[in-house]
């Protein structure tokens, strides 16, 4: 299967269309369009745990090297990542 080009949307589309969703879900019982709304529910999850790890890596380099934030973010950023605690180092280590 040939993967879709991706493109950017804003927040404010992405609630828009799931309210639609919502709408439709509630009065057309066909069982195509119900089909149709998983996916399209599906994908637009997909698309905000994307955006949500992008804003956290973000935080995350833009924060000083060395603070609380900084890690803060990195741990948040390896749990939204679903990064195996196993593999994870205590801290940020800046010399390697």
């Amino acid at each position: 299967m040939k993967k879709c080009k991706s493109v950017q949307m804003p927040v404010s589309f992405v609630f828009n269309v799931l309210s639609l969703l919502g709408y439709l879900d509630g009065h057309m019982p066909c069982h195509d369009v119900y089909l149709l709304c998983c996916e399209l529910q599906s994908q637009i999850d997909e698309k905000l745990e994307a955006m949500q790890k992008r804003d956290v890596f973000t935080k995350y380099t833009v924060s000083p090297v060395g603070s609380v934030e900084r890690e803060n973010f990195r741990k948040q950023y390896l749990d939204l990542a679903l990064i195996n605690p196993k593999w994870r180092s205590g801290t940020e280590d800046l010399t390697v």
